[in-house]
């Protein structure tokens, strides 16, 4: 689905489709709410000659600067046909993450030069522009599976993506009362994209630490759901949403302690202490 205002048009998707903020349909909708083309044909934005409107045409170039967002959204899509009928979750996360960075980094890191098809943004290669979350939701075809949201605060390149059990309770950090921003994870997040920013060969480093850490998140998941599942048949609920809450809250303690390890170190090394 895209919008104009109050307007939008759907095209069902059979396959796979990149969502983006540009505007990709065109006259391949398959509907459209009530009144758009009259009202586009009477703003002078399609011409009343009964061919079918071209959304993108008639309400997104006139308003729109896509010369950012295309390139994203061309990159993604060609990442996703050809990975096409083998997508799963690590090739998600990978993709999420990617930075599109030629083989040899220029001095800077590329801070004058960097990729517009970049999918992972950073403020420091990108100002103003910083990948805030990341979102991968596993829907599973057994009812009685436990659904899990795999969720990273930040860039994803510089974090991990935590399992999100909907059947237990969200750790205070995770919260909207109390928020990552005022907390220990946001600062601590901006600050090793400041510390990488210049130095692939540290941010690496750093990144595999985050992948070790990764694989322990989706091992620890992977078990959990079986046991949720037949916690779930038996109906054990009470006993579901006390573990399901206490790994989550285990899995938070853990990065928070990666993070400030990892910060630790960088502070020693470039002599803050």
């Amino acid at each position: 689905m895209e919008t104009a205002g109050a307007h939008w048009v759907y095209q069902e998707v059979r396959e796979l489709r990149v969502q983006s903020s540009a505007r990709i349909i065109r006259q391949d909708w398959d509907g459209i709410s009530r009144g758009l083309a009259d009202l586009a044909i009477e703003r002078g934005w399609w011409l009343a000659d009964g061919t079918k409107l071209d959304f993108a045409e008639a309400m997104g170039e006139r308003i729109q600067d896509q010369s950012d967002t295309l390139p994203r959204w061309g990159k993604a899509t060609l990442h996703l046909q050809e990975q096409n009928g083998h997508i799963d979750l690590p090739f998600l996360r990978r993709l999420l993450s990617d930075h599109s960075e030629p083989p040899e980094p220029a001095h800077g890191y590329r801070l004058e030069h960097p990729s517009q098809e970049s999918l992972c943004r950073h403020g420091y290669t990108f100002p103003g522009e910083t990948t805030l979350a990341s979102l991968v939701v596993s829907l599973p075809r057994d009812p009685r599976q436990p659904v899990v949201a795999w969720c990273a605060f930040g860039p994803p390149c510089l974090s991990c993506y935590f399992p999100i059990f909907l059947c237990g309770d969200l750790p205070p950090a995770f919260t909207p009362d109390a928020g990552l921003a005022p907390g220990k994870l946001w600062p601590a997040i901006l600050r090793l994209m400041k510390l990488t920013a210049v130095d692939p060969d540290r941010r690496l480093q750093i990144q595999e630490g985050f992948t070790r850490l990764q694989a322990r998140f989706d091992q620890e998941a992977e078990e959990f759901t079986g046991e949720a599942r037949d916690l779930g048949i038996r109906g054990r609920q009470m006993e579901l949403r006390r573990q399901a809450t206490s790994l989550m809250q285990y899995n938070l303690e853990r990065f928070e302690e990666l993070v400030q390890e990892t910060l630790s170190v960088e502070m020693v090394w470039s002599g803050e202490w």
